[in-house]
């Protein structure tokens, strides 16, 4: 299924965290939009996915694009970006959820990875 094809959640919208369990648990990806602020969704959905007896990785989109940027103004910078961002990769190894944060919005995209 394309991302184009996925369910559309508007978090701002209380309803819609109900909506979020039930894909949470038919084992769907879906976008979440509206979100006013992005760490207490990411918490929230991290939350029902843990009591669902499942894991995540949250992650930000084009981080590395960030990383590489940072590289242009100082090496040491980007090393330890990084290194950070690989560390994170193998401590939350083949989960069954990626949480993606955008960048630059407010939007998620909550993705089965199995």
């Amino acid at each position: 299924m394309s991302e184009k094809d996925w369910k559309v959640v508007n978090y701002s919208d209380f309803a819609g965290r109900g909506v979020i369990e039930q894909l949470l648990r038919a084992r769907a990806s879906f976008r979440v939009e509206q979100v006013n602020s992005q760490s207490n969704a990411v918490e929230n959905i991290e939350k029902i996915i843990e009591r669902l007896g499942m894991t995540c990785r949250v992650r930000t989109n084009n981080r590395g694009w960030v990383v590489a940027g940072a590289s242009l103004l100082t090496l040491g910078g980007a090393a330890v970006g990084a290194a950070a961002i690989g560390a994170h990769n193998l401590a939350t190894h083949d989960p069954d959820y990626e949480i993606v944060k955008d960048m630059f919005g407010q939007d998620l995209s909550v993705n089965y990875m199995k």
